[in-house]
């Protein structure tokens, strides 16, 4: 049987956690300061023209995601994958671990990534390829689409120049200048839909587009970003599922059932669960930690991770959870 060392409580690359310490009006958009622990600051910048960004998600994405319910199922176990954000080193490795894992227990299992695939990190052509790999080979995985994912499909789809042209800025802004190097896009060249179409090519770009709103489990709904409180699952706009924070995340009723999501950075670096939802995204880009949650059929849960241990040297192995209470005034999200 194969062991698994506990990681340790010390965060890795910058720091134990992310923290939004202030926010810098600019021109154009508004910059978001995240500190850690260390004090290492990051700037993570969001385009002025949000709003209008929200309408086009809405009017673009509904009809081409869908919502999958895998229910029913007494003996498939499920791996969720936290958002990845071109790391593919340790999504690699993540992927190598599962399946050791699976081969040693004997389980039969499925994996469900829960978006963010791209941007930031420096291999997102070879992370996203690692997914649709993961598609083809491994019966019932599911890719759910996470709001950066969506971004090169919503360049791609606008015909106002103008527009087109903030939304490249907005994926610029978000990191999608590292993906397009991963593309083999010159450092400072411009960033068309053509360069996007071509260098994407129809299989990647088809796989983004046949991602899912949510996947439903017998015990979890799995999503990118959360939920919009009070309203039914089949309900929920696409800007909520692959954008929401503060109103979901500060929420404290129950969704039905256990909401398993990424798409916000845990302030420990490790999977925090709540009464309500389980946070999985550890920020693989910045921390070097990349999280999944093993769901078993029963809907018993157990956390996995990769850590990049050294350049070039990571390591498979379980993660413990930290247990979340939403009492806790100092960590409301806004």
């Amino acid at each position: 049987m194969r062991q698994f060392k506990p990681l340790p409580l010390v965060g890795r690359g910058l720091g134990r956690g992310l923290f939004l310490t202030s926010t810098i009006a600019l021109k154009k958009r508004r910059e978001a300061i995240w500190t850690t622990a260390s004090g290492t600051s990051i700037s993570v910048t969001v385009s002025a023209f949000s709003a209008h960004l929200a309408q086009l998600i809405n009017n673009a994405i509904p009809n081409a995601t869908t919502e999958l319910s895998m229910t029913g199922n007494a003996s498939l176990h499920t791996f969720a994958i936290g958002d990845v954000h071109g790391r593919a080193d340790l999504l690699e490795e993540m992927l190598s671990g599962i399946a050791g894992k699976a081969r040693d227990e004997t389980i039969d299992y499925q994996i469900v990534f829960l978006g963010d695939i791209m941007d930031r990190g420096p291999e997102s052509r070879k992370a996203l390829d690692l997914v649709i790999a993961t598609l083809r080979d491994r019966p019932g995985s599911k890719l759910i689409r996470g709001n950066h994912d969506a971004l090169p499909l919503l360049i791609l789809d606008e015909t106002d120049p103008a527009v087109q042209a903030d939304l490249v800025n907005h994926w610029q802004d978000l990191g999608g200048s590292e993906a397009m190097l991963s593309y083999g896009l010159p450092r400072g060249a411009a960033i068309t839909a053509d360069e996007i179409r071509r260098r994407f090519g129809d299989e990647r770009l088809q796989c983004l587009r046949a991602a899912e709103r949510y996947v439903e489990l017998d015990h979890h709904i799995l999503v990118h970003a959360g939920l919009k409180p009070g309203i039914p699952l089949a309900e929920q706009d696409a800007r909520t599922l692959t954008w929401i924070r503060g109103e979901f995340l500060n929420a404290s009723a129950s969704f039905g059932k256990i909401v398993v999501h990424g798409h916000t950075i845990t302030a420990s670096e490790r999977v925090e669960i709540f009464p309500n939802r389980i946070a999985i995204d550890t920020g693989a880009f910045a921390t070097n930690i990349l999280s999944a949650l093993h769901i078993s059929p029963s809907g018993d849960v157990a956390v996995l991770q990769v850590a990049e241990v050294r350049p070039g040297s990571c390591h498979f192995q379980e993660g413990r959870p930290l247990k979340r209470s939403h009492d806790d005034d100092a960590d409301k999200f806004f």
